[in-house]
Parts: C-alpha cells; sequence; structure tokens
C-alpha cells in the first residue's frame, strides 16, 4: 500500500483529500484513505521559511524565478482568499455569513449526536482530556460578530 508524507502547513489535508481524488479518478486506485494532521503549536507557520533564511538559505519569495511566475504580490491565505472573492463576486459579508450559517449547522450537528461516533476525546492543552466541542471551539462562534 502506497503512503506520502506531504507538507503544505495549513493545507495538508486538503492536499492530501487531491492526491486521493486524483487517484481514484485517474483509474489508478479504486479505494483511498486521505487525512492530515497539522499541529501549529509544535511547528508554527512559516518555521521552514525563517529556519532556512537564518542557515543561509535566502528568503523563498526573493528570488528571480519566484518573481517571474509569482510577481512580487504577498503569498498568502488572505491574499488567496482576496483573489478568489475579487474573480467570484464574493463580498467579505456574504462569505462571513455563509460561514456562520456553516457554523451553526455543525453546532446543530454536535448537539444532535449526528458525530457521536466522529468526535473521541484526546489529551493535550490546558483542559486535559477533552473533545474539540467540549474546549469551545464551536460554541464560541455562534453570533456574526464572532465570525
Amino acid at each position: 500500500m502506497p503512503g506520502t508524507t506531504l507538507d503544505r502547513q495549513c493545507g495538508s489535508s486538503q492536499q492530501a483529500v487531491h492526491f486521493a481524488a486524483q487517484a481514484v479518478l485517474s483509474g489508478t486506485a479504486d479505494l483511498v484513505v486521505a487525512g492530515g494532521v497539522e499541529v501549529m503549536s509544535l511547528v508554527p507557520i512559516a518555521s521552514p521559511m525563517i529556519v532556512g533564511e537564518r542557515e543561509g538559505m535566502g528568503a523563498p519569495f526573493d528570488g528571480e524565478g519566484w518573481r517571474q511566475v509569482f510577481g512580487d504580490q504577498e503569498v498568502s491565505q488572505f491574499r488567496g482568499a482576496e483573489l478568489i472573492a475579487e474573480k467570484w463576486d464574493v463580498s467579505r459579508e456574504d462569505m462571513e455569513r455563509f460561514a456562520l450559517r456553516s457554523h451553526q449547522r455543525a453546532v446543530a450537528a454536535t448537539a444532535s449526536g449526528v458525530f457521536d461516533d466522529e468526535i473521541v476525546p484526546s489529551f493535550g492543552g490546558r483542559y486535559g482530556l477533552q473533545t474539540m466541542c467540549e474546549g469551545g471551539g464551536m460554541a464560541n462562534a455562534t453570533v456574526l460578530e464572532r465570525v
């Protein structure tokens, strides 16, 4: 059974699912298990870039090849979100309302037991043994002002 490890920071799980979908769509696999975990408390965002610069490898965005392909615009999830919003004419207000509705649905589904078989306690954080729900992650943003 083949496997792979990838490093896309916040996008690792999404990239794993894309790889899985590509394998199924191309006919090279019939069944694929895909997923990912990111532990930002252990490896903060931009860590590889910071270490690389410190070790004399230069900044990844300073090379001529980079500028030829991507120009000198900021490269981040924030800029990506802005470009997508511009292309598809989605306002921030529209997206925040969508996010709020999605969050409300997640809270309601969790409260009604839809995810009971999928949410398991884990160790970590200042609360000890708990689930994500018990830590207050979903309950904290159920009104638009908190999104």
